[in-house]
């Protein structure tokens, strides 16, 4: 009995290594389990810097693309009030052109007018010269006026002088003088077409004087 009892005791060599090599695995097993619990801990880690970090670059991006439209919103303003500016220049310009156009035309047409007023003056100053022409002819042609006219032109010759020397006082007489010489000439002056130059030459200086 007794030396079963110390068979028993006494482990043996095989036992003794099982024993060790269960212990050391139960070592490199929990060794391994903290290992991994590091790694799965520094994995976590990582983890949660990336997904902090791609929360930063999401909200950059929004803030980003915000920033975008808003300047895209400022250009859209900027290129209609630039092409509302320059249709509005744009029709300025063709108003000021269609005015311009319209002053250059009524230019023009004043322009042609007074050519031709200043052709019809032309004519008309012609037509005068060649009737005072005409007139000197006729009055060279002849060589003396009806006593009569001659007459009535001497009184009213000297009227004219008398009304060159007359003073305020005498109006109302003058004016009367000078519708009877008036009257004196237009009686005479049909009697001899040789004198019609004559006649106007009078009629000037009565027109003048009075």
């Amino acid at each position: 009995m007794e030396g079963e009892k110390e068979q028993t005791v006494e482990p043996s060599p095989a036992a003794s290594t099982a024993k060790e090599e269960s212990a050391t695995a139960q070592k490199e097993l929990y060794r391994m389990r903290e290992e991994f619990n590091q790694q799965r801990a520094r994995m976590k880690e990582l983890y949660l810097a990336k997904e902090n970090e791609c929360k930063r670059h999401a909200a950059e991006a929004t803030a980003a693309r915000k920033e975008l439209e808003e300047a895209k919103a400022q250009l859209r303003i900027m290129e209609y009030s630039r092409e509302k500016d320059a249709e509005e220049q744009r029709n300025k310009v063709e108003d000021e052109n269609r005015t311009l156009k319209q002053l250059v035309n009524e230019t023009l047409d004043e322009s042609s007018c007074m050519r031709e007023s200043v052709q019809q003056l032309q004519d008309e100053n012609g037509r005068l010269l060649e009737e005072i022409r005409q007139l000197k002819e006729e009055l060279a042609d002849s060589n003396q006026v009806s006593p009569s006219l001659a007459k009535t032109v001497q009184q009213a010759k000297k009227i004219i002088l008398k009304l060159g020397a007359a003073d305020s006082s005498s109006c109302d007489n003058l004016e009367e003088s000078m519708r009877k010489v008036k009257k004196y000439v237009r009686m005479y002056c049909d009697d001899r077409i040789s004198a019609k130059f004559e006649c106007s030459t009078l009629f000037s200086f009565l027109f003048y004087f009075f």
